[in-house]
């Protein structure tokens, strides 16, 4: 359940004349009399961004993150180990991993290659959107040959996009806001 957007997310605290007392800090009053500073603080919690944001973004099955503050803005999802996808895509997932860090840099560790190979496409997916990544991409079959197309997910546009490596690189380039 979204909530309305005036989630406090900073901190004030009087202090008092705790900290200003024993240092002797005065200022002088209306008849120039000495009087004892009060003092106070303020902050931005950072327990209270991440709540802030988890609040007003997500849903009630699936988080949502600003993409300054995702885990991983990209999790690559090979198939299941065994199948006869991972036969075929072999060294796709890594390869695909490596060059989306090198292509943008600023996923330079930002991106998540889910190496939990025992469990399904579907399970690691269902996941990844829970965890709040911005992109799932999942490699298939159609990920390897000449002309590889990749499934990518983006969880903020609620979109399923068939993407050629290059597309996919332009894609997140063009709509992840570092």
């Amino acid at each position: 359940m979204k909530r309305n957007a005036q989630t406090v997310v900073g901190h004030t605290f009087l202090l008092g004349d705790k900290y200003s007392k024993p240092l002797k800090a005065f200022y002088l009053g209306k008849n120039a009399k000495p009087q004892v500073l009060q003092m106070g603080s303020y902050g931005l919690g950072l327990s209270r961004i991440l709540a802030a944001c988890v609040e007003l973004l997500s849903t009630e099955t699936d988080i949502a993150w600003p993409d300054v503050l995702a885990p991983y803005n990209v999790a690559v999802i090979p198939p299941k180990a065994g199948s006869k996808e991972e036969q075929v895509t072999k060294d796709v997932p890594e390869n695909l991993y490596k060059l989306l860090e090198d292509s943008i840099p600023q996923l330079k560790d930002n991106v998540l290659l889910d190496d939990r190979l025992s469990l399904t496409i579907g399970r690691r997916y269902l996941d990844a959107k829970r965890t709040g990544y911005r992109y799932i991409v999942v490699i298939n079959e159609k990920s390897s040959g000449e002309k590889p197309t990749f499934e990518m997910n983006d969880t903020k546009e609620t979109d399923r996009l068939y993407l050629s490596q290059e597309e996919l690189i332009e894609y997140v380039k063009q709509n992840t806001k570092f």
